[in-house]
């Protein structure tokens, strides 16, 4: 199995060998912090995470319990719910 995200259409794929099996909406990464082009394998992956980040009284996030959170990179958080997907699909039931 393997994921697609088009970047420009906001749609996230997930492909069984050729062949699309499921896909949703998503919602990717903003002009000030985009979200990176390229080829990734999951660095580390948690049930539940945490989430904050940005700038106080500009751009601040801080989401409690994000569930099926991945991480491509250390620096960088994506695909919670692209984690939820992937892990519905493939029936993971936990990490």
């Amino acid at each position: 199995m393997w994921i697609s995200i088009d970047l420009y259409e906001q749609v996230v794929t997930a492909y069984q060998d050729d062949k699309p099996i499921f896909a949703t909406l998503a919602s990717t990464g903003m002009e000030r912090w985009p979200t990176k082009e390229g080829l990734f394998h999951i660095y580390y992956r948690h049930l539940r995470e945490h989430m904050s980040g940005g700038n106080p009284g500009d751009d601040f996030y801080y989401l409690e319990e994000v569930p099926w959170t991945m991480f491509l990179t250390r620096d960088a958080r994506y695909m919670a719910p692209i984690g939820m997907m992937v892990s519905a699909i493939a029936g993971v039931t936990s990490v």
